[in-house]
């Protein structure tokens, strides 16, 4: 049951009005239709905060969970409706194997998923209302509050529930100055405390700012803050709520009474890649040890210039995380900024790394030399297959940022190191049109710094990635590539690999006689080449297409060698000795050897099911269904066939091994 949303703000006031709005505005809904509630106002007004605190009243209502999305991404760009719908499958239960690849087959999943489910949805910042409409739940149970800076008027005409947010008044300004500073020193400066709050234009985030300013001064009178901004103009227009960077001048304040150190760390922040910093990404951009990060890290939190996400985990608020990289912008070199940025970067490679060989460790390691930022931190929460998995699914999102901002800045070894670093996650849990971004990338890395070896890995990458979009043409263009570039360099195990590529496309476009022809040439080129891995992955796919055209005797030959192949490597790759099981047991279904069928059958189930590999093991149940009804126990076919029918995996079968 997912329980996605952050705690309120512990200082949350001035709201009555509207958190009484919000409880009628669900009376009148709940129950008849989803309630749909819409939160606009300018950007700090304080919007999320008020739908959290909302939220956390009447949670209770909603038992089945909650998902929470940010809509807006660090570069100011929309999140894609597609890539919210794959977060949220997940979550709510669907192994990342079953997720569909399309927009359509993903919103009619969801919306099945959550036809009969009481579940509180928050869709923040949201950009437009298309962006919207594919994220709303079914159930008249449900509730999902947005939140955006803008009106989102197609939603308005849909008769969506509106709550405009505004500044906070007087009073609830000056309640938030006293629970943050202390009752009795605004009451004390009790005018002064009601000019702040003018001078901020009750803009919350503005207020929690300055408040930080005189907790980290206490015996400064709140007189000469209200003096300071008084005599800066120009930051009086900022704090009028226009654009973007209304509260520019607040943040500088707050920036120029940090200490030295701290404000080298908060500008190293603002060039973080991704919304959310691991303590220990945030170590190695400021060169030091977890322990001094995290004591930095609190410190900002305590003057309300950083949100602390989770345990380890930070996060800005868009507006301060603007002010953060203006202030890098201004006061650090290029070369300053690039050596900051290819520490966070170096950091985000050895953690995927390491993520990847826990999770596939029979899958060979590139060399990549990292200087000095050897010894840098590694996540404490990996410690195993499932947690390797997990850590890289959490940060796709960081480590797309850090692929592309390596990408930016011209660092095309660290770029295409960075992508063949995150590949396990792309095997295991395909992101679609994400990855197709991902290894274009690494494809312009790979021939920037002449990698023969990595172009070509990439361009069979990409061409069994557009296969599985469809895309034929671009599929193929890439496979040809891929064959004739092999050739000129006269290697012959990336010449076999073209041509299992190519067998692939053939399959895909079901045609398996084509298919059978070029994974037999690739396998003649493997065999006196003693590549027990890349041969034994062959002969899965060689064996799967030979029963499929009938040469069940021959598939049986070639799958037992796959088996054979795959269970002698140390480590053992136990995904694709599963697979290899799978298709063998298949076989020996069909020719009525159910006693060899049943051991393998077991075995295979055990792996998909450990690996969350659903699709797989669906194939695996209907088999062993087929070998019940061979044994005439149709109560075993039904009970196979049903598990089959609920694993059942909407989305097409992909190998991008």
């Amino acid at each position: 049951m997912p329980r996605q949303l952050f705690p309120p703000p512990r200082r949350f006031v001035g709201r009555d009005r509207e958190l009484a709005k919000l409880n009628e505005l669900l009376t009148e809904t709940r129950g008849i239709s989803p309630a749909v509630l819409l939160l606009h106002g300018t950007g700090g007004v304080g919007k999320t905060a008020l739908a959290l605190r909302w939220l956390a009243n009447v949670i209770n209502l909603f038992p089945d969970g909650q998902l929470h999305a940010e809509l807006t991404l660090s570069s100011g760009d929309a999140m894609a409706s597609e890539d919210v719908l794959g977060q949220f499958l997940r979550a709510l239960g669907v192994p990342p194997q079953r997720v569909p690849s399309g927009l359509a087959e993903r919103t009619a999943l969801y919306r099945s998923l959550t036809a009969n489910r009481a579940l509180a949805i928050l869709l923040d910042d949201a950009v437009s209302a298309a962006q919207v409409r594919t994220l709303l739940p079914t159930s008249p149970l449900s509730l999902t509050v947005i939140t955006s800076r803008r009106q989102l008027l197609g939603l308005l005409a849909e008769g969506v529930q509106v709550l405009s947010v505004n500044s906070l008044d007087s009073n609830g300004g000056l309640e938030l100055l006293s629970n943050t500073i202390g009752a009795q020193r605004v009451t004390a400066e009790q005018a002064v405390a009601a000019q702040l709050v003018e001078l901020c234009a009750g803009l919350p985030v503005a207020l929690c700012v300055v408040a930080a300013r005189a907790v980290a001064r206490p015996r400064r009178p709140l007189a000469r803050i209200a003096e300071e901004l008084r005599e800066e103009r120009t930051r009086l227009d900022a704090l009028s709520m226009e654009g973007e960077l209304s509260v520019r001048s607040t943040f500088d304040i707050a920036y120029a009474e940090l200490p030295a150190p701290l404000r080298a760390c908060y500008r190293a922040l603002g060039i973080h890649p991704g919304r959310i910093f691991p303590v220990e990404a945030v170590a190695a951009a400021i060169e030091t040890d977890v322990r001094a990060a995290h004591r930095q890290l609190d410190e900002l939190v305590d003057a309300n210039l950083l949100e602390e996400a989770d345990d380890d985990r930070y996060r800005f608020h868009d507006l301060v995380r603007v002010h953060a990289l203006d202030q890098a912008m201004r006061h650090d070199s290029d070369e300053g900024r690039r050596a900051t940025l290819r520490r966070m970067l170096h950091w985000y490679l050895r953690a995927a790394l390491a993520a990847g060989r826990m999770a596939m460790p029979s899958r060979r390691v590139l060399a990549y030399d990292f200087g000095n930022d050897s010894h840098l931190s590694l996540p404490r929460s990996v410690t195993d297959p499932a947690s390797a998995m997990d850590w890289l699914d959490e940060f796709r999102a960081n480590l797309t940022a850090a692929i592309r901002d390596a990408a930016k800045v011209d660092l095309p070894e660290l770029t295409y190191h960075l992508v063949d670093a995150v590949q396990p996650l792309i095997i295991l849990h395909s992101h679609d049109r994400n990855t197709l971004e991902i290894d274009t990338l690494g494809l312009r890395a790979a021939e920037a710094i002449d990698d023969v070896r990595g172009e070509l890995d990439l361009r069979k990458r990409l061409a069994r990635l557009y296969a599985f979009l469809g895309e034929f043409e671009a599929a193929d263009r890439h496979a040809a590539v891929a064959l004739e570039r092999a050739r000129a360099a006269r290697d012959r195990v990336e010449e076999a690999t073209a041509l299992e590529t190519l067998g692939e496309l053939a399959t895909r476009r079901n045609r398996p006689g084509d298919a059978a022809d070029l994974f037999g040439r690739a396998l003649v080129i493997l065999q006196p080449l003693h590549r027990n891995r890349t041969e034994g992955l062959l002969l899965t796919t060689y064996g799967a297409v030979l029963y499929q055209v009938g040469s069940t005797d021959e598939a049986a030959t070639l799958l037992r060698r796959a088996v054979t192949l795959l269970a002698e490597l140390r480590p053992t790759d136990m995904y694709n000795l599963a697979r290899a099981k799978a298709a063998l047991a298949k076989v020996c279904v069909a020719t009525g050897a159910f006693t060899d069928a049943r051991p393998l059958l077991e075995e295979a189930i055990a792996v998909m099911a450990e690996y969350g590999a659903d699709h797989e093991r669906a194939d695996v149940h209907r088999t062993v269904a087929e070998l019940a009804r061979g044994i005439g126990d149709m109560a075993m076919v039904d009970r196979h066939a049903a598990i089959a029918e609920g694993l059942r995996d909407k989305q097409r079968g992909t190998d991008l091994r």
